[in-house]
Formats: structure tokens, C-alpha cells, sequence
């Protein structure tokens, strides 16, 4: 006698219930919210001289940002054509790089775009480019010359690996990302995340692997392209970029991070698309302490002041840095 089948089997999975997420209740939220009003009033005097003039983009970014995912900022009431449920869901933000929700959706959507139309079917590496402390601050108040850093760091890949595949009118392909932000997200660090093929491409159509060359010898033709570039531009006075280039340590880097071979498609769409844009206001760091919404560990003062790294009047200088990394680019989905 056989035996009845399941009934479990064959049932379909209950469809997946909506659940706001409540932007609100997070640590980010609430700091920003206590803090936003006063930082406005303290930027001219505090920050102005070391960041610059607070940008339209800021002023516009954080309150979408306070609105976003609430119905308060406006909302879609979403009916089922079977059931007749209904519920609302709230308007996003869209903003770059401060909201970590559509950011997070941004970056999935950006990777996923470059790795289906943009990178060819060869190996590729992810190579980031930095640049020594002393020369941040000339970069944080003059925010043009990201561009030199991109250039800069696109003519050493060019000269390299066209010398390194003896073809010199072969060039690389390259996805360049800029980003602003270090590890903790409230340091201005400007580096480049770049994903450039593992060698050449001729006129012929023709791909010409190259054997990597030394990140010592990257390091050193882009420290000298990227200040000469600057003297070229009027920001570097010529004694000032001989004294850089007699550095022992000359502050900048470049590394190597991982080689991803080709037919990897879901590993090239983790290290080098999602990074070119990633959210710098992660809300992992956020954590409620005794004072109210605090960023952890060192290096986000609590709110109004208060705790180590503090500053009377209620915005801390890593508050300033954290805001200020907004994109100028105008929201886009």
C-alpha cells in the first residue's frame, strides 16, 4: 500500500511579507538628527578653512536622507491584484554615498552593470592608488583635482604594462572609483579603487597578457606623475615637489589587492565595482551609548560633545568629515 504524498511538498513558500526598516531607530539616524542643525551653524567658523564651503549637495543630502524609507517624505500605497492586500512603502532618498540603504542597493546595482557590459572576458586586477597625508588637505579644499589623481593614476598603468607587453601603442582597460573616505569613514583619505585588465589591448583587437610588474615600481611612477602633474597645474611650487621626491617614505602606495581570472564574474562583482561605490556611513559602527547615538571606536565624538574627542557646542571635527562625503554628482537611481 502506498503511501500518501505530502502535502508540504508540493505547497508553494509563503510569499515574503514587506517589513519598513525604520531608518529612525538607527544609531546614524539619531546622530545626524541631534546634530545636523548645529553643524550648519558651526561650519563657516570651524570647518570652512580646513573643508571648505558646505556644499549644496550636503545641505540637500542629509534631510532626503532624515525622510528616506519614511512614509513622512512621502510614500506608493501598493495593492495586490489576488489577495487585495495592500500596504505603503516609503520613498527612497537616492542620495550618494550618505544614505547607506540606497547606497548599498546602488553599489549592488553598479557592480552588477560594469560586470555584464563593461569589463571584457580576461583577467583583471584590483589595484589601489593613495596619496601621502601631507597633500589631503590641498585635495579636501580643492576637490578638482580628484581628476590628476585619476589621470595620474591611469598613465602609469598605460606606460607600465606598455612596457611590460612591449607594445607601446597598446593600452589598458580600466574602471577608475573614487573615494573620499578611509576605513572608519569620518577621515578624508582620498584614494582610487581601479579594475584594469591583467595587460594590453592593440588596434588589431588583440589582448596581450603582460607578467605583472613590482608595486614598488607603480608606486614610484605614479608619485612622480601625480606631482609633476600638480607643479603642471600651479598647486606645487618645484622645490616642493623635489623635497617630496626626496622622501624616503614618499606616503604613497600602491597595492594590488587581488587578481580575478577570467569566467569569475561573481568574484569581479565583490572587490573592484562594489568598492567603487561603497557607503562610508555604514551604520555597523553606530552603537547607542550613555549619551545618546555614538560612532565607535576613537574616532566620532558623542553627540553634543560629549566623551573623548568631544568639541564644545556639540560637532566634532570627525562629524564635519563624515558628512562632508556626500557626492557632488545629483542623485540618480
Amino acid at each position: 500500500m502506498g503511501s500518501r504524498p505530502s502535502s508540504s511538498g508540493s505547497s508553494k513558500p509563503p510569499p515574503p511579507l514587506y517589513r519598513p526598516r525604520h531608518p529612525e531607530r538607527t544609531a546614524l539616524y539619531r546622530l545626524l538628527e541631534e546634530l545636523w542643525e548645529d553643524y550648519q551653524r558651526a561650519h563657516p567658523d570651524r570647518y570652512e578653512a580646513r573643508c571648505g564651503p558646505l556644499r549644496d549637495v550636503v545641505r540637500r543630502a542629509v534631510p532626503a536622507y532624515q525622510d528616506c524609507g519614511r512614509p513622512i517624505g512621502g510614500f506608493a500605497r501598493i495593492r495586490c491584484p489576488r489577495c487585495h492586500g495592500e500596504h505603503l512603502l516609503a520613498f527612497s532618498c537616492r542620495t550618494r554615498n550618505l544614505c547607506p540603504s540606497c547606497q548599498a542597493k546602488r553599489s549592488a546595482v553598479f557592480a552588477e552593470w560594469v560586470t555584464e557590459h563593461v569589463l571584457l572576458d580576461v583577467g583583471h586586477r584590483h589595484v589601489v592608488f593613495t596619496v601621502p597625508k601631507r597633500l589631503r588637505g590641498l585635495i579636501e579644499r580643492e576637490r578638482w583635482l580628484h581628476g590628476l589623481m585619476a589621470q595620474a593614476a591611469r598613465d602609469t598603468l598605460r606606460d607600465a604594462l606598455g612596457e611590460a607587453a612591449r607594445e607601446p601603442d597598446g593600452v589598458p582597460g580600466a574602471v577608475v572609483a573614487l573615494q573620499t573616505f578611509g576605513s572608519f569613514g569620518a577621515n578624508f583619505h582620498p584614494h582610487l579603487h581601479v579594475l584594469v585588465t591583467d595587460g594590453v589591448l592593440t588596434r588589431d583587437g588583440r589582448f596581450h597578457p603582460v607578467i605583472w610588474p613590482e608595486e614598488a615600481e607603480l608606486e614610484e611612477r605614479f608619485r612622480r606623475r601625480f606631482l609633476l602633474l600638480l607643479e603642471r597645474a600651479g598647486r606645487l611650487r618645484p622645490e616642493t615637489r623635489e623635497r617630496f621626491l626626496a622622501w624616503r617614505h614618499s606616503g604613497f602606495s600602491v597595492k594590488t589587492t587581488q587578481r580575478l581570472v577570467p569566467g569569475e564574474r561573481a568574484r569581479q562583482q565583490r572587490p573592484g565595482p562594489r568598492w567603487g561605490a561603497a557607503c562610508p556611513t555604514a551604520t555597523t559602527p553606530c552603537r547607542d551609548g550613555p549619551h545618546g547615538a555614538t560612532m565607535r571606536p576613537w574616532w566620532l565624538a558623542e553627540v553634543a560633545g560629549r566623551g573623548r574627542g568631544g568639541i564644545g557646542g556639540g560637532v566634532a571635527r570627525s562629524d564635519a568629515a563624515m558628512i562632508s562625503t556626500e557626492g557632488d554628482r545629483n542623485p540618480h537611481t
